[in-house]
């Protein structure tokens, strides 16, 4: 399985995202997970969701809980052209 290239889409992170990376949050190692389809902490169903958005450029969702207060979301687009990281309270 190839991974997802991500070098052609912009990157954004919401102002709640910015402050846990000012204060050390390892983004980098979640965009590798989603590069690698590695949809974190999902149920089955919408891993495969995500699995067929990625054929027809739909819009993907990640979850990945980082510690047991918190949870990072990450949204590639519909047309994969945009990827937000996001915690859940800001969507």
């Amino acid at each position: 399985m190839s991974n997802l290239n991500l070098e052609n889409i912009k990157l954004c992170a919401t102002q709640g995202v910015n402050q846990h990376i000012e204060y050390g949050l390892d983004y980098a190692s979640l965009l590798a997970r989603f590069s690698k389809k590695d949809w974190g902490d999902l149920a089955d169903d919408d891993k495969a969701e995500n699995d067929l958005a990625l054929e027809n450029k739909g819009r993907i969702l990640a979850a990945y809980q980082v510690s047991t207060d918190l949870k990072i979301w990450i949204i590639l687009d519909r047309g994969h052209k945009v990827l937000t990281l996001l915690l859940p309270s800001e969507y």
